[in-house]
């Protein structure tokens, strides 16, 4: 499932209306199905890149400012694959600091206030051993890695 809907996507474009001529790539009048769901999926893919060591991905429950976050790299992603003329410097300078946020999320400077977000428990380290009394030295760790 994605982070966002149509309707998100509507909004971030400024509209139903800017979100159509930019979504609208075979000419009908309809935003395209195909390109609504690739950006959707991209801007998803972005944001569970940089989630995904801190965060349990997808979020299951994501947060309105994550919804707003995936909405707005979906459309840049429509405007950049349209075509160079479609994106402005401005839409440039908003995708770095929305990378910058990212980032944020990424080195824990930034964190969810939800509780429903996950927190993963990748790269924690973990010792097993066959005996929970077992002396854990070099030679009863052998062939363990």
């Amino acid at each position: 499932m994605a982070y966002t809907t149509q309707a998100d996507l509507e909004l971030a474009a400024g509209g139903p209306d800017r979100f159509v001529d930019l979504a609208d790539w075979d000419g009908d009048g309809v935003a395209d199905a195909d390109v609504v769901a690739r950006a959707q999926a991209d801007a998803d893919a972005t944001i569970n890149r940089y989630l995904r060591g801190r965060y349990t991905c997808p979020i299951a429950n994501p947060t309105p400012e994550l919804r707003n976050l995936a909405a707005d790299l979906a459309v840049y992603w429509i405007k950049k694959t349209k075509g160079m003329t479609a994106l402005t410097l401005g839409d440039v300078e908003d995708q770095k600091g929305r990378i910058d946020v990212l980032e944020q999320y990424r080195s824990g400077s930034l964190r969810f206030e939800s509780e429903e977000i996950v927190k993963s428990d990748r790269g924690r380290s973990v010792i097993i051993s066959p005996d929970d009394d077992a002396e854990v030295s070099r030679e009863s760790l052998k062939g363990m890695w």
